[in-house]
């Protein structure tokens, strides 16, 4: 995994803060962190409770994804922040196929944008080429 200068200025910043994060990707609008699954939902209580002032230090918007060490454990946790149950998952080389519900797809093609934010996120963390939905 290779972080830019300004990712990790962001991760030092979120430390500052108290929030342990695991890798982050910036985007114009966004910043999307990788949080530890056991302090995902910790940290979801402080950013909601200091995101004005982390919008502030930021100047852009945050999103936060729980993170496990095991890349289809990150992606079942990750993919139920999108409120999406996925039938099943599969490596194949540097390939993940994601098999969905078509109401699931249809949640995840609702927030494509943030869903795109997503596989950068997890091709930076796990050097992973290509996502198929």
């Amino acid at each position: 995994m290779k972080l830019s200068k300004d990712e990790i200025q962001c991760l030092a910043l979120l430390d500052k803060c108290g929030i342990p994060a695991h890798s982050c990707y910036l985007d114009k609008k966004f910043i999307t962190f990788f949080i530890p699954n056991r302090y995902y939902r910790s940290v979801l209580r402080k950013v909601k409770s200091r995101s004005q002032t982390l919008k502030k230090k930021f100047s852009k918007t945050i999103e936060l994804f729980p993170y496990d060490e095991n890349l289809e454990k990150c992606l079942e946790l990750s993919l139920k922040a999108f409120g999406v149950n996925p039938l099943a998952i599969t490596l194949k080389g540097e390939t993940v196929l994601i098999k969905l519900s078509v109401d699931d797809k249809g949640k995840i093609f609702k927030n494509i944008s943030k869903f795109k934010r997503f596989k950068e996120l997890l091709k930076n963390t796990f050097e992973i080429k290509t996502i198929k939905v």
